[in-house]
């Protein structure tokens, strides 16, 4: 039986996990594995999960409900000198003050696991995000909660797994749900040598870029959805990152995932990426009028930025 597929765009931000919020950045998509394919089959905010308690509790009955492998984008740990023990450390980041959020903040992780170091921490990385920044990447630390910083990110992320618990790849095996990966969309676009940055937002500009990633994936690398999932990937970078990151729950379940880790790895984790070569081989990935559909949409944008304003 095939195993379903998640992939979960979080966010560091409370006030996007609110029931209440729309255009919520936060989203799931959900599908399956087909061979080098990945089916797409449903695509929503959180706030669209069933269930009829807070989003973030929604999201953990559905992890705990699901059969299969999900894949979230938030760090899972912090640099080894501060995580001896990733579970004592999920706990301490579970405790945090919450004060009606889903999670505590950025600003209070950093407090609590580098006091000493200022208001907004410093920037330490993990062994998996050292990979990423020695090829061009920029990796945002767990212990800096300035601009840019992952430490807001990683307080969810860190308490989602505590709540949760049941298996979290490489760092917790055992337990009931799906197994949990960490994901990395900019990761898996700059492997796959797809531009990594200029797509959020909602400029002309980053629409274009999302536009042209997903026709990427539908080309290169197996990606099947249909109309509706597909405008929501193209008008919503959280839909697209989400869709990113079910590639890493599909390398999981495909059995591809790296099996040669730094020993850093048993207590900081590691983000799986989808580094198979092009799809595009497997031959035709969706039905002719979609993926016209999907061109056209992508040159009408095209013309549209060619014959306006700068963004």
């Amino acid at each position: 039986m095939t195993k379903q597929v998640l992939g979960i765009d979080v966010s560091g931000s409370a006030d996007q996990w609110s029931a209440k919020r729309r255009n919520s950045s936060v989203w799931i998509a959900a599908g399956r594995p087909d061979g080098e394919r990945l089916l797409i089959e449903h695509l929503t905010p959180v706030q669209g999960l069933a269930g009829d308690g807070e989003p973030f509790e929604r999201l953990i009955e559905l992890l705990t409900d699901t059969d299969g492998f999900a894949a979230i984008n938030a760090p899972f740990s912090a640099p080894r000198e501060y995580a001896a023990s990733v579970q004592v450390l999920w706990a301490q980041v579970a405790g945090l003050p919450h004060d009606g959020r889903p999670f505590g903040r950025g600003a209070d992780l950093v407090a609590a696991l580098a006091p000493g170091h200022g208001a907004n921490g410093f920037k330490s990385y993990r062994a998996c995000e050292d990979v990423w920044r020695r090829r061009g990447l920029n990796v945002p630390s767990t212990l800096w909660s300035g601009p840019g910083g992952g430490a807001a990110l990683a307080a969810a992320g860190m308490t989602l797994l505590h709540r949760r618990g049941g298996p979290v790849w490489p760092l917790r095996p055992g337990g009931e749900g799906a197994v949990l990966v960490e994901a990395y969309p900019a990761a898996q676009l700059m492997a796959w040598g797809l531009r990594p940055t200029g797509y959020n937002g909602v400029k002309p500009a980053a629409l274009v870029a999302r536009g042209r990633i997903a026709a990427a994936l539908i080309a290169d690398h197996g990606l099947v959805i249909g109309d509706g999932p597909g405008r929501l990937c193209r008008e919503n970078a959280g839909a697209l990152n989400a869709i990113l990151c079910a590639y890493a729950a599909k390398t999981m379940a495909d059995g591809r995932h790296p099996r040669q880790l730094p020993a850093a790895a048993r207590s900081e984790g590691w983000i799986v990426v989808d580094e198979s070569p092009s799809a595009a081989r497997a031959g035709p990935l969706t039905a002719a009028t979609t993926d016209h559909r999907v061109h056209s949409h992508l040159d009408a944008l095209l013309q549209a930025i060619d014959g306006g304003e700068e963004p």
